[in-house]
C-alpha cells in the first residue's frame, strides 16, 4: 500500500513549487511597476520645468504659445498628481497603472482621430503607448492578487513597506534598505510639490498682476 506519507510529500513539493514561481512572478511585476515610477518621475520633472518656465514669461512678460493661465492649470494639475502617484504607486499599483491607462487610451484616440480626418500618423505612436500602460495595469492586477495570497512574500513586504523585525539575514537587510529609501523618497517628492507649488503661486501673481 501506498503510506500516507508519500502522498503528501509530493503534494508539499508542489506547493513549494508553485509559490516559489508566484514569487518570481510577483518580483517581475514589482520591476515593471518600478519602470512605471521612473517615467512618472520624468513626468513631474517635465511639470516641473513647465511651470518654472512659464512663471518666468509671465514675470517678464515673454509671449508664450499657450496662454500662461491655462498653461499654469494644466501643468500645476498633472504636476500635484504626478507626485502623488510616485508615492503609492508601489503599495497600490492598480489605481495608478489604471489611471495611466485611461489617459493614454484618450491620446491613442485623438491620434486616431488625426490619422483618419487630417492624414497626420505621427499621432499613431499613442497608440504603442496605450497597449502598453494596459498591459502594465494587468501587471498591476496580477501583483496585488499575489500580494494577498503571499503576504509573507519578499515583493508583498517590500510593497507595504516593512521592516527587517518581519525576516531575518539579507531578507532583512534588503527590507531595512528599501524601507530607508522610501523615506527618503518622500522626502523629495515633499521638496518637490512644494518647489511646485512655488513656481505656481509666482506664475499665479505674476498672472494677476496689473499690466505695465
Amino acid at each position: 500500500m501506498v503510506s500516507e506519507r508519500n502522498l503528501v510529500e509530493p503534494d508539499s513539493r508542489q506547493e513549494r513549487s508553485d509559490e516559489r514561481a508566484a514569487w518570481a512572478q510577483m518580483r517581475e511585476d514589482l520591476q515593471e511597476i518600478r519602470r512605471i515610477r521612473n517615467h512618472l518621475y520624468f513626468v513631474a520633472s517635465i511639470c516641473l520645468i513647465g511651470t518654472a518656465l512659464v512663471s518666468t514669461q509671465v514675470w517678464f512678460d515673454q509671449e508664450s504659445e499657450w496662454p500662461a493661465g491655462r498653461a499654469l492649470t494644466l501643468l500645476g494639475s498633472f504636476g500635484f498628481v504626478t507626485l502623488g502617484a510616485i508615492l503609492i504607486v508601489e503599495r497600490r499599483p492598480v489605481p495608478v497603472t489604471l489611471g495611466l491607462a485611461l489617459f493614454s487610451t484618450l491620446g491613442a484616440v485623438a491620434g486616431l482621430w488625426v490619422a483618419l480626418v487630417r492624414s497626420e500618423y505621427r499621432q499613431l505612436q499613442h497608440v504603442l503607448y496605450s497597449l502598453y500602460f494596459w498591459d502594465v495595469y494587468r501587471d498591476a492586477v496580477r501583483l496585488s492578487r499575489s500580494a494577498k495570497a503571499h503576504p509573507d512574500s519578499y515583493a508583498s513586504l517590500t510593497m507595504r513597506g516593512a521592516g527587517g523585525d518581519e525576516s531575518s539575514g539579507f531578507r532583512a537587510q534588503g527590507l531595512d534598505a528599501h524601507r530607508r529609501f522610501k523615506l527618503w523618497e518622500r522626502r523629495v517628492v515633499l521638496v518637490l510639490l512644494v518647489v511646485l507649488a512655488g513656481f505656481l503661486v509666482l506664475g499665479v501673481l505674476g498672472v494677476s498682476r496689473p499690466a505695465a
